[in-house]
């Protein structure tokens, strides 16, 4: 009996190979464009009351600028803004706003708000005014995302396992399309915000599926390449959004131009991509797996012994009924990784790098707009700051292997994140160059875990791997601003050194779990467990 390892050795990789690997890294650079778009969409430029009687008067006068006046501030809530409520005054009084007495009556912004915009910048903050009393609502935004994250994270797996790779990665795709479209012209806030979730819940089952079908498409060589250009891809993904960003300063736009982009190269997925060997074989679908090998013949061009037809056929039965999506197989469950002792160890062990490699992750990158300076070039560098990552990653899963990969830039990355805040506090450059070292050093391992995670489980339990890896990592995501929140109210160096502990800790428990370059993708348990 051929099984589908084999079958990769006989097919080689060709065009077909070939087309699906680029369309797929093409995906993962438009999809996940928006990945970080709350950093432009909910950016919330300096802004105040608008004022009619006072603005009015501000139009006859030359400039409004050269007008000594300002705004005491005022604690609402516990919070150091002033905009919320302003004292009440007339065009009689007009003066320095600090020096009017304290007993002044209070009053609403019963007017809006005006907002300082440079270059034209209209955001999702700004038009549904997402400030004060309303401020809360834009950090729920990345939350929300993650959330959508972490039900993709499951769903997205278990759909996969039961449904055939080419659905999932379709349905995906077309609600990545669909869910930018549904941001760009959400009229309400609660609009946005399921946009948000869908777009979430899709792009990370798109991807979940895409490193799966990559996995069980190509060699071992080549996985790990592709592999590894995925995340290449996926940053230059955050440095397109920061140029798109900067170009068109209207969020709506933005996020159209995007959306478009994605929909117009879907007919691309429908025409080139397909299910695997791996799931046709597992799931006794052979009539479609001899019509997949007979396309990947003609399309490659090789000339094969027709025996292998023979060979794939030994020990299985085609269905009767190919077109019904539950087959008559042995079905896995997450209850499998808790009642088989070997996939535990595994799963527990991955769960928490996922977790700590998430944290680092995002934890790092939402600080980035402390750097100061331009926000689009913030952006931009802490998107350009993976690429190289992803080289020097390629370069150890290479020469030391992966968890050895994992272990090394794990360290290196702990070490950076726990020197930051001594930096900081002594020469604020030095601070800088170390926190973006340490978001350096985290993409690697990050795409490491992508490329184990596939290796350590059989077949049918690869995609619920990575989305029970996958929602345990996003919940790391989503509380990851407390900690950054913690910095500001507790101790400026606490998040550093929970970042940092916890990613040390991860490196230390990678050294519990098996190499896996060179090895063939298991198919079975017994596969996995040798």
């Amino acid at each position: 009996e051929m099984n589908a390892e084999e079958l990769k050795k006989v097919l080689g990789h060709g065009l077909f190979q070939k087309r699906i690997a680029y369309l797929l890294l093409l995906g993962a650079l438009i999809g996940t464009a928006m990945l970080f778009g709350s950093v432009f969409v909910m950016f919330t430029p300096p802004h105040r009351c608008y004022l009619p009687e006072i603005d009015a008067l501000f139009v006859e006068w030359k400039s409004f600028h050269n007008i000594s006046f300002s705004f005491p501030e005022i604690k609402y809530k516990a919070r150091n803004y002033r905009l919320r409520v302003i004292f009440a005054f007339t065009m009689f009084n007009i003066g320095p706003a600090n020096n009017m007495p304290t007993n002044r009556t209070l009053v609403y912004c019963d007017h809006g708000w005006f907002f300082y915009k440079s270059n034209g910048v209209i955001t999702a903050a700004t038009e549904f005014e997402l400030v004060c009393d309303r401020a809360w609502i834009t950090p729920l935004f990345p939350s929300i995302q993650m959330i959508g994250f972490m039900f993709g994270s499951i769903l997205g797996g278990i759909m996969s396992d039961r449904y055939g790779r080419r659905k999932v990665i379709l349905f995906s795709m077309t609600l990545v399309s669909a869910s930018m479209l549904l941001m760009g012209l959400a009229p309400t806030v609660l609009m946005l915000q399921i946009g948000v979730f869908s777009y979430g819940f899709s792009i990370i089952t798109r991807a979940v599926t895409a490193m799966v079908i990559l996995n069980e498409l190509l060699s071992n060589d080549k996985r790990r390449t592709f592999g590894i250009l995925v995340s290449v891809f996926c940053g230059l993904g955050g440095c397109v959004l920061s140029v798109v960003a900067y170009c068109i300063p209207n969020w709506r736009w933005m996020t159209l131009a995007i959306a478009i982009t994605c929909t117009a190269h879907l007919p691309l997925y429908y025409c080139f991509i397909r299910d695997t060997f791996g799931w046709l074989i597992q799931n006794k679908r052979i009539k479609s797996a001899e019509k997949l090998y007979k396309e990947v013949v003609r399309v490659n061009n090789i000339n094969v012994d027709e025996a292998l037809l023979s060979d794939l056929k030994l020990g299985t039965k085609p269905d009767d009924d190919e077109s019904n999506d539950v087959t008559k197989v042995e079905k896995f469950t997450y209850i499998d990784f808790v009642t088989v002792p070997f996939l535990r160890k595994r799963i527990l062990l991955l769960s928490f790098m996922w977790f700590s490699m998430n944290m680092g992750f995002y934890g790092l990158s939402f600080n980035t707009p402390n750097l100061g300076g331009n926000r689009f070039v913030n952006a931009f560098i802490s998107s350009v700051v993976e690429i190289p990552a992803q080289f020097l990653c390629f370069v150890l899963v290479k020469k030391i292997g992966c968890r050895m990969g994992f272990i090394s830039t794990a360290g290196a990355c702990s070490v950076c994140v726990l020197l930051t805040p001594f930096l900081q506090s002594t020469n604020q450059i030095a601070g800088v160059v170390c926190a973006m070292l340490g978001k350096f050093f985290i993409s690697a391992p990050f795409t490491i875990l992508y490329l184990v995670t596939g290796d350590l489980f059989p077949t049918m339990l690869r995609t619920q791997s990575y989305g029970a890896c996958s929602f345990i990592g996003r919940v790391a995501a989503i509380i990851v601003p407390y900690v950054l929140y913690l910095g500001k109210t507790v101790h400026p160096y606490l998040p550093y050194i929970v970042i940092g502990t916890v990613t040390f800790i991860s490196a230390i428990a990678a050294l519990l779990l098996p190499e896996t370059t060179g090895i063939n993708l298991p198919d079975t348990l017994e596969d996995a467990k040798q």
